[in-house]
């Protein structure tokens, strides 16, 4: 089943097919949590298929890639992204 990756206040929204790796790019120019929903009626659970991106300022970017540890204000993202100064 086809899905659609759409986070609609980074400006996001791309099909996404499994097994085939796609890759999309946004220049966020907020910190926050964002919601991410899908946005093709992909069958019985489409309604529970959200979640959340963690934009976080590029220092705790950083320290995220050495520790492993998810800043503060993040709550298990789907997705990190880096905030553009």
């Amino acid at each position: 089943m086809i899905h659609s990756f759409y986070a609609p206040d980074l400006g996001i929204k791309q099909d996404a097919v499994p097994g085939q790796e796609t890759t999309i790019r946004t220049r966020a120019t907020e910190v926050g949590q964002f919601r991410v929903y899908c946005a093709e009626l992909c069958g019985v659970g489409h309604a529970r298929m959200r979640g959340s991106v963690a934009v976080v300022a590029p220092t705790a970017y950083d320290e995220w890639l050495e520790t492993g540890d998810l800043p503060p204000n993040a709550t298990t993202p789907t997705a990190t992204a880096t905030a553009a100064n």
